[in-house]
């Protein structure tokens, strides 16, 4: 993924994730909703799967999965996903701040390298100079 790409795609989740209901969201097992903050409506509900009985019946088939995935959107809803965006943001200024001043030692670095060889050449030149005589 290139970096322009993947840096789109984040703009994208934080548009989702600023446009879904605020808050944090929680799994009500009874009724099967996830829900925001006290005093908010519903953001979805988890009916489970339905099994057709020869009778011309349904049965309601409850299943673990079910809980697990509830829990799972619960656990990325807006205001953990633009938690953790804000964090990645953060974590990449102070990677390339890093990466700069790695970038301006090493520049520095060989500047001095460059003088110290400069220095030792003319003392070299200056010595063989001073035998020569």
């Amino acid at each position: 993924m290139t970096p322009s790409k993947q840096a789109m795609d984040l703009k994208e989740l934080r548009r989702i994730a600023l446009a879904a209901t605020p808050g944090q969201w929680v799994y009500d097992l009874v009724n099967g909703e996830i829900e925001a903050e006290k005093g908010r409506r519903g953001i979805c509900a988890f009916h489970g799967l339905t099994e057709f009985l020869d009778d011309n019946t349904e049965r309601k088939i409850y299943s673990f999965e079910q809980d697990d995935n509830a829990n799972h959107i619960c656990a990325f809803s807006p205001l953990q996903a633009l938690a953790l965006l804000d964090e990645l943001e953060r974590c990449r200024a102070a990677l390339s701040t890093a990466q700069l001043v790695i970038r301006s030692r090493y520049a520095a670095e060989r500047e001095l390298r460059a003088t110290l060889e400069l220095i030792a050449n003319q003392a070299i030149a200056h010595n063989a100079l001073g035998e020569d005589k």
